[in-house]
């Protein structure tokens, strides 16, 4: 069904067909236009198409291939949510901001191609993309969202471009098999939940610039060594450190102010740490369930 404006309001959900080319001369791809179809393997967009509306293609299960063109600046929200047998997707080159969820649940999605232009990777873009193995970020890339890559089960590695000045909440949770990740040196803050359950990570460089450690920062990072925590940072946060097996050694910047509760619990092979005479504030359980011989200077 179409309207005035060149959109393309609904497709059928009923039809079978497998391969779908939406006319010459649609300009928008309204909300929900696609959505729940279940047959639907291939849709071709063509040259005319400007925008793709929200929930456009959400829960399109046997969706495997989308030709979006190059003419498309914007993509809303929740668009690809749920295509779990999308597998590959080139973002257009005028697109400057990946809306909330856009990828979201889309578990066999293995190569997506960003565009150079883009600033913003919104809240839950690639959210349990659980097949991405990897994604090179564009220079210029500004806005890292909460979860944006949480639940990447195979993702094992990310180069963070040093335009990066933000960082969500758990941007990078549960990544399981990610190895190795640079922060960029705009950072401040370690988020809560950063990197939390990433039980690969085996080291992180924290940059000079950050003040505070986040709650669960770190949590679950059990093959974690030695994190080098710079001068600077003032609050390592609670369960910042929880369940990292393999440090056994950390030394405290004379910048520390609070350690709140539980923020080296079971770390089962800490046998030193250095908590200088600048902190004031000291919450429960710190140390708790630590090696037996821990010495704390």
């Amino acid at each position: 069904d179409y309207n005035e404006e060149n959109r393309l309001i609904c497709y059928p959900c009923a039809s079978t067909g497998k391969e779908y080319s939406v006319p010459e001369g649609t300009e928008i791809i309204g909300v929900s236009a696609f959505e729940n179809c279940k047959y639907p393997a291939h849709i071709s967009l063509p040259s005319t198409v400007k925008t793709i509306g929200d929930f456009a293609f959400s829960n399109c299960y046997a969706l495997e291939q989308v030709d979006v063109p190059d003419s498309v600046t914007e993509i809303g929200i929740w668009a690809f949510e749920s295509c779990i047998n999308l597998k590959r997707f080139t973002v257009p080159s005028k697109i400057t901001e990946l809306n909330m969820s856009l990828f979201n649940r889309d578990n066999q999605l293995v190569e997506v191609v960003l565009p150079d232009g883009l600033t913003v990777i919104g809240d839950n873009v690639f959210t349990d993309c659980k097949s991405l193995t990897n994604i090179n970020l564009p220079d210029g890339l500004t806005t890292i969202g909460v979860a944006a890559f949480s639940g990447c089960d195979w993702l094992e590695e990310i180069k963070i471009p040093s335009s990066v000045n933000s960082v969500g909440t758990r941007a990078f949770s549960g990544c399981i098999n990610l190895k190795s990740v640079n922060l960029p040196g705009e950072i401040t803050i370690i988020p809560d939940g950063l990197f939390e359950y990433c039980e690969q990570l085996t080291a992180v460089t924290i940059p000079n610039q950050v003040k505070a450690i986040g709650s669960n920062a770190f949590s679950g990072c059990r093959v974690l060594e030695n994190p080098y925590i710079p001068a600077g940072v003032k609050t390592i946060g609670e369960k910042a450190f929880k369940d990292c097996e393999k440090i056994t050694k950390v030394t405290l910047p004379k910048t520390v102010k609070t350690i709140r509760k539980q923020a080296f619990l079971n770390c089962k092979s800490l046998i030193y740490i250095v908590v200088p005479s600048s902190v004031q504030n000291m919450g429960d359980m710190i140390f708790n369930d630590c090696a037996d011989d821990l010495v704390v200077w």
